[in-house]
């Protein structure tokens, strides 16, 4: 295995640089090419995390070349967005994950790997599209789009207990 990894500036991620190969039949998950993410945790662990085919997500060290964990069955469906999430504030890693056929929207905690917020069916009709999560020390909101099966779109609002807040204007523009 061949690692070479410069953090030179760990504040700005255009000064990260990752040079890794590896090992053939390290890890033999039948990843989902475009679903995944990466990041260095609070605690200075270097994840590769993706969806599987089988609706699980794997966590994966790479500088160790080591499964860190993995959820099978995170959805009931396929996987379609896997996101990293810093929250500052209390020193927590997060996961977001949604899958478009099921329309569930799940926050994960990266270091538990507990499932701290599952909202489920999160729009009546139509796919789920996308999330993200909206985070500063005086609020926490996940916010998620829609395109439902007449064609029109809606974006809603959640708290991360999972409870809608608000739900934006439906049109007919792309909210992905």
């Amino acid at each position: 295995m061949n690692n070479n990894i410069n953090l030179s500036d760990n504040n700005d991620p255009r000064n990260i640089h990752l040079f890794m190969s590896l090992k053939i039949g390290s890890y033999s998950y039948k990843s989902i090419d475009n679903i995944f993410c990466f990041f260095k945790s609070i605690n200075n662990v270097m994840h590769l995390v993706f969806a599987t085919e089988n609706n699980s997500i794997v966590s994966f060290n790479l500088l160790k070349n080591e499964k860190i964990n993995e959820i099978k069955n995170a959805h009931h469906y396929l996987i379609s967005n896997i996101r990293y999430y810093l929250e500052e504030n209390i020193k927590r890693d997060l996961i977001l994950s949604i899958s478009c056929d099921d329309r569930n929207i799940k926050l994960w905690d990266a270091k538990s790997w507990v499932c701290i917020t599952n909202i489920f069916n999160a729009y009546l009709d139509g796919l789920l599209l996308s999330a993200c999560l909206l985070i500063n020390s005086n609020y926490r909101y996940i916010i998620s789009s829609n395109c439902n099966y007449e064609g029109g779109e809606s974006i809603k609002v959640f708290d991360f207990m999972g409870n809608s807040i608000n739900e934006i204007n439906e049109s007919n523009y792309s909210t992905y």
